[in-house]
């Protein structure tokens, strides 16, 4: 915490360092607003509690899955099918969330962003893909990722 109140300009001997009253000013609301959370989370935490309900899951659990970018998901791809483009003039891109189990299949699919119009033969057609295990510290693990297609006429 010391090091937190130094870094916003704060030093040991509680003389703040050069600039203008309002820079002081916001400085100092920001370490209050500093010290209220992390007072609270360190309440939280000797009580046990927790923000986030998947907490007790183990990461990598089919109810808390290990996020890995779509990138590096991309270079796992073991099989995939092309969507066929539907009837209409619609084009850009279907943005999805998938969820993918140990053994590389897709469990879980939304579409959270895109065209109307393309959505259903984008997520007919990711429905289907299979991926490599992710495997991480020796153990195959469930993964949250976004997966991108394409449409262009």
């Amino acid at each position: 915490m010391c090091m937190a109140l130094y870094f916003f300009g704060y030093n040991a001997n509680t003389s703040w360092h050069g600039g203008s009253m309002k820079s002081q000013l916001f400085t100092s609301s920001l370490l209050v607003g500093l010290l209220i959370f992390s007072s609270s989370a360190l309440s939280a935490q000797s009580e046990g509690t927790s923000s986030s309900p998947q907490s007790s899951a183990t990461p990598g659990s089919a109810q808390r899955p290990i996020r890995v970018s779509g990138g590096v998901m991309a270079g796992n791809l073991l099989n995939k099918k092309d969507p066929k483009y539907p009837d209409t003039d619609a084009s850009g891109a279907v943005v999805m969330v998938a969820i993918i189990d140990k053994e590389g299949k897709i469990v879980k699919l939304d579409a959270i962003s895109g065209p109307e119009a393309l959505r259903s033969a984008a997520l007919d057609s990711v429905r289907k893909w299979t991926y490599k295990r992710y495997v991480l510290n020796g153990s195959t693990v469930y993964v949250q990722t976004t997966i991108t297609v394409m449409f262009s006429r």
